[in-house]
């Protein structure tokens, strides 16, 4: 598939309008007592959703060990997921992770500003491959391999999934339409509300952060 890439102006007008598309959930806040009553957590969400900080503050306020998906393959997932005592950071499984969880396990979907998102998405991608956004952005553009991804659930995908909207909307609606509806344990979790953690820096601080850098 060819990448058009967006000007900066172009990448700046979708920053500030991107909200207006965003998918109403039922995000609740962070409260220490959400997590008492599990044996494991997976966090999920869209990338840049704030998945590594929330598994790495949660790990460190339960005491459990935290687990980073960049050591998770196909083949290990399952036994991953099922340790107890561990918070596993998962957005790369988002589109499948109802097949995968058991009961026990609390599923916590990420949910942040999409303007934020897009943001830290340009700013990663500035400084790992020295460009910006594509057309990639768009759900129109990705409408395709977006549906194949969810096949498993293809009336819900075209019942909901706006393709005149940006690419989070297949990622947030067939969660909302679908997923969370197949997992027994599961939360939404409003990531600007992890500000009253401990570990929490400011946003100020963190625009030269890079791609998993949380201190």
């Amino acid at each position: 598939m060819k990448i058009n890439p967006l000007t900066e102006d172009e990448i700046e007008h979708h920053i500030k309008t991107v909200n207006k598309y965003q998918v109403e959930m039922d995000a609740v806040d962070y409260k220490e007592d959400l997590f008492k009553n599990c044996n494991s957590i997976v966090v999920v969400g869209s990338n840049r959703s704030g998945t590594t900080f929330t598994s790495k503050a949660l790990a460190y306020t339960l005491g459990w060990k935290y687990v980073d998906e960049k050591f998770i393959g196909v083949g290990n997932i399952s036994e991953l997921l099922l340790k107890k005592n561990a918070v596993t950071q998962c957005p790369t499984f988002t589109y499948k992770i109802h097949e995968l969880v058991d009961d026990d396990i609390l599923v916590v979907f990420m949910v942040r500003d999409w303007s934020d998102i897009l943001s830290s998405v340009w700013r990663k991608n500035k400084i790992r491959y020295g460009r910006g956004l594509s057309d990639q952005i768009f759900m129109k553009t990705v409408w395709e391999s977006s549906k194949k991804r969810y096949e498993y659930a293809e009336k819900i995908f075209n019942k909901h999934v706006d393709k005149n909207s940006y690419f989070l909307d297949a990622i947030y609606k067939m969660w909302k339409y679908y997923q969370k509806h197949q997992i027994k344990n599961t939360i939404e979790l409003n990531y600007e509300s992890m500000n009253v953690h401990e570990l929490w820096i400011d946003k100020s601080k963190r625009k030269n952060f890079t791609a998993k850098q949380t201190k």
